[in-house]
């Protein structure tokens, strides 16, 4: 049997040399979302990568990054296109927001919207993985008033996507009528992308010493048993198979 292919676009500044990480992170987020400062790790070296799956109407990236500290100025300008919220679903690590005066600290599974073209600070004291999806502003505007009172706000992640509707106004029909033309719902996306990473986490070789329940645990799986069986039944083999295998190509 083999390993599934890989489809989707990665933004990596892995192949980028040091000196010009910096330069090539501010270029690539100012071109995907908005002209913002950034303050790389005081210690080590910035690691930012953006995998964008091969969907045509959903932007839903993952985001791995090493310590960073991000800010977008009030009167930087933006494009139209760009014109929107983002609500950010935190897979690992820690997460501050800063936004109008609100300040929320997420834990892996949580939830936070923020506008785009509002000034707003974004505070990541380690490594971290996060989840994007981006909503124009004219298709929020329409369902919810108030919008802007909404942004910098804690949404549960333990609570499931019941927790939209009462975090931010948005019933769950609609949150999931975003991704129903790609034939998934925002939780199971989640689910799956926290997959895709235990499966990436079992193919690198720095993390060859860690054991099945460090992976699991790293990306918010709690429970073993479960984690093993969601694995198989999204790659079709067990955790534990699928490291042998790949370590057999390799």
């Amino acid at each position: 049997m083999g390993l599934p292919t890989p489809t989707a676009v990665t933004l990596s500044t892995t192949g980028v040399p040091k000196r010009e990480r910096l330069g090539w992170l501010r270029e690539v987020i100012a071109r995907e979302y908005v002209k913002v400062e950034i303050s790389p790790p005081s210690e080590g070296n910035l690691f930012s990568e953006m995998t964008i799956p091969p969907w045509e109407n959903l932007r839903l990236p993952v985001i791995r990054s090493s310590a960073i500290a991000i800010e977008r100025l009030a009167g930087e300008p933006y494009q139209a296109s760009q014109d929107a919220y983002f609500a950010v679903i935190l897979l690992s690590g820690r997460y501050a927001l800063e936004q109008q005066g609100r300040e929320v600290f997420l834990k892996p599974g949580d939830i936070t919207f923020y506008d785009a073209t509002r000034p707003h600070r974004i505070h990541c004291p380690g490594r971290f993985s996060k989840l994007i999806v981006s909503i124009p502003r004219m298709t929020l505007r329409e369902r919810i008033a108030g919008m802007e009172h909404c942004t910098a706000r804690p949404i549960s992640g333990r609570q499931g996507i019941g927790a939209v509707a009462s975090g931010v106004g948005l019933s769950s029909r609609y949150v999931n009528e975003l991704f129903q033309a790609e034939g998934t719902s925002l939780m199971r996306h989640v689910w799956q992308r926290r997959l895709e990473q235990c499966r990436r986490d079992l193919m690198d070789p720095v993390r060859s010493g860690c054991s099945l329940s460090e992976i699991a645990f790293r990306w918010g799986f709690n429970d073993l048993s479960h984690f093993s069986r969601a694995f198989k039944l999204r790659f079709g083999c067990s955790p534990n198979g699928y490291r042998r295998q790949y370590r057999q190509l390799g």
